[in-house]
C-alpha cells in the first residue's frame, strides 16, 4: 500500500481482482469494507472485511511518494466473511480472495485460518466462511521539507583555523 493509498481503496482493487481459478469472474459478487455492512440485506455471493485488530511491527524500509518515510508498521488483522450460497460457493470465494491477496500484497499478508462453524443469520441463505488475514501497513510521517541551494558564497575573511570550513580546508 503506498502513501496515497486507503485501505478501501485497496480492497477494492483486491476485490476488482477475486477471480475463479479459470480467471472468470464470480457472477454477482458484491463486497464492503466494514462491520455495519454484515447486517445489510443483500444475497451471496458476497464478501465483508472487518478489520479487527493490529499489531505493531518495525518500520518498512523502502521509499513512498513524496519522499515520505515509515516509522511503524501495523499488522492488521481483517475478518473476512465469504457468503455463498453452498458450500462450494463459499469456497470458492475464500480461494479467490485468498489468491487475490496473494497477488496484490505478496509478501506484506499472511493467511490465519478460516472458521465454517458461524451461527450467522446468513447461514439461513447460503453458507459463511469467515477468513482471518493480515496484512502490514506503513505508518506514514510527514514528508520532510527540503531545500534546494541554488548559491553561495564564500566567506573571504575567513583564515585557517577560526572553525569556519571554506573550500581546501581539512
Amino acid at each position: 500500500m503506498t502513501a496515497a493509498t486507503t485501505l478501501s481503496a485497496e480492497i477494492t482493487a483486491l476485490m476488482a481482482d477475486a477471480t475463479l481459478p479459470d480467471g472468470s469472474a464470480i457472477d454477482g459478487l458484491t463486497s464492503a469494507l466494514g462491520r455495519r455492512h454484515v447486517s445489510e440485506h443483500a444475497s451471496p455471493p458476497r464478501v465483508v472485511w472487518i478489520p479487527r485488530n493490529a499489531s505493531p511491527k518495525p518500520p518498512v524500509k523502502s521509499g513512498f511518494p513524496g519522499g515520505a518515510r515509515s516509522i511503524a508498521t501495523r499488522s492488521l488483522e481483517l475478518l473476512v466473511r465469504c457468503w455463498g450460497a453452498d458450500v462450494d460457493g463459499a469456497a470458492a470465494l475464500a480461494q479467490a480472495v485468498l489468491a487475490a491477496a496473494h497477488r496484490r500484497w505478496h509478501g506484506r499478508w499472511a493467511y490465519l485460518g478460516e472458521e465454517w462453524d458461524v451461527a450467522d443469520a446468513q447461514v439461513e441463505l447460503g453458507e459463511l466462511v469467515v477468513l482471518r488475514v493480515s496484512v502490514d501497513l506503513a505508518v506514514l510521517d510527514r514528508t520532510p521539507t527540503t531545500a534546494r541551494v541554488t548559491s553561495a558564497t564564500l566567506d573571504s575573511a575567513a583564515t585557517r583555523g577560526d572553525s569556519i570550513l571554506q573550500p581546501g580546508d581539512t
